[in-house]
């Protein structure tokens, strides 16, 4: 059992909100009049990104703040905390949870990555990196920041990344699923993964960021408030939402992109974590890497190593309540792959408790080392975090 005192805790994958007129106020004159935007209505608040793309604002900006997401919703940006464009109010939400440091994403951002306007989505990016900057620039080892990238062309994606390098954020967010025309097998990606590889900057695939439409909205029915359908909505999620993120990573895997780019890192968040043993598993036996597979010769193919060996050198994964599955991919990748995240401020964070659930999540089964992995090693590593900046929280 490991014992979660008064160590210092670091979420690898928290959010800030974007300000309502962020992209009427930053994008290029010539697009203002297309720019996303939020709006009020009867049902609430909603973010308008583009046909058929209509999201509740309170699911990521104060849903921590209200035990009802209907009531969340009516509320919009008006029941949101201080703290998620104000980064001072940050460090106060920070220390009333009693973590020290969040690594920090876009909120309706996400959303932006399935917008159909290949100008109009790039500039937004390039806006909300300006941002996200300044947000995290008074504080850079208490906040630190994701950008946004557009792999959908490669020199805007190099350029999305030199930027990101430029303001000190600390990573790029890449779509989770790229067009269906151009899978992440394609070496015209390339590029990129040598940009982020040499920039030193590892990409994250979230949950939801599927281009074009794809993730949560392409495939499920929505009802007037912008929900998705909930019969069908909970099962969409519990597996088209993830497996775009598995083709994804599979794609890059069998194609040989981290033995090409071998200091490339990718992150997945808010995917969980426990398909990761049964993957590895099943990517070996239909290659022959299995010792129980019917495949008799030698594996061929861009893939030179057997799977796990990229899960323990180029990928992470953030965790929030998983346990005993989170064990399980401990044992199979080590610890230092995974990261708790809180999830701040979104509808299912635990704030202002986040250190109760991290010790149940680690209450069995785990050593004291493999928990300060999970709770702070991880994230400090792979983000620059220097602990020794860090004071503990008070009143633990």
């Amino acid at each position: 059992m490991a014992v979660i005192g008064d160590e210092i805790i670091i979420s690898g994958d928290a959010h800030f909100a974007e300000p309502a007129d962020l992209f009427q106020t930053r994008l290029p004159r010539r697009l203002r009049d297309k720019a996303p935007h939020a709006i009020k209505t009867p049902e609430g608040e909603f973010w308008i990104s583009g046909p058929n793309l209509k999201n509740p604002v309170a699911g990521s900006t104060g849903g921590c703040q209200s035990d009802d997401f209907a009531t969340a919703i009516k509320k919009g940006y008006d029941g949101a905390p201080k703290s998620v464009w104000d980064p001072a109010e940050r460090l106060k939400e920070q220390d009333r949870d009693t973590v020290s440091a969040e690594v920090l994403y876009s909120s309706w951002g996400l959303f932006l990555f399935g917008m159909e306007d290949d100008e109009l989505r790039a500039e937004c990016f390039t806006a909300f990196n300006d941002w996200a900057g300044e947000y995290c620039s008074d504080y850079p080892n208490r906040l630190k920041g994701i950008g946004m990238c557009d792999v959908t062309d490669v020199a805007t994606a190099v350029q999305h990344l030199e930027q990101i390098k430029r303001l000190g954020l600390n990573g790029a967010l890449i779509h989770s699923s790229p067009v269906d025309e151009r899978p992440y097998y394609f070496d015209f990606y390339d590029p990129i993964w040598k940009a982020a590889a040499e920039l030193e900057l590892p990409l994250t695939m979230h949950i939801l960021t599927g281009a074009k439409g794809k993730g949560m909205l392409r495939y499920s029915d929505q009802r007037e408030d912008g929900l998705p359908v909930q019969e069908f909505g909970s099962v969409h999620y519990l597996t088209r939402v993830v497996v775009e993120v598995q083709v994804s990573l599979g794609n890059m895997i069998a194609s040989g992109v981290f033995d090409r780019h071998p200091n490339l890192k990718i992150v997945l968040a808010e995917t969980d974590v426990g398909w990761w043993p049964h993957f590895i598993y099943r990517l070996n036996h239909l290659r022959g890497d299995d010792k129980n597979s019917p495949t008799k010769s030698k594996p061929t193919g861009p893939q030179q190593r057997p799977t796990g060996d990229y899960f323990k050198n180029n990928i992470y994964a953030t965790v929030q309540f998983e346990s005993d599955t989170l064990r399980i991919a401990v044992e199979e990748c080590g610890a230092d792959r995974f990261m708790w995240a809180s999830d701040y401020p979104h509808m299912d964070c635990f704030y202002p408790e986040d250190r109760d659930l991290v010790r149940r999540i680690l209450a069995t089964g785990f050593s004291d080392e493999d928990a300060a992995f999970i709770v702070r090693d991880t994230a400090a590593a792979l983000y620059g975090i220097d602990i020794s900046a860090l004071m503990a929280p008070a009143g633990v």
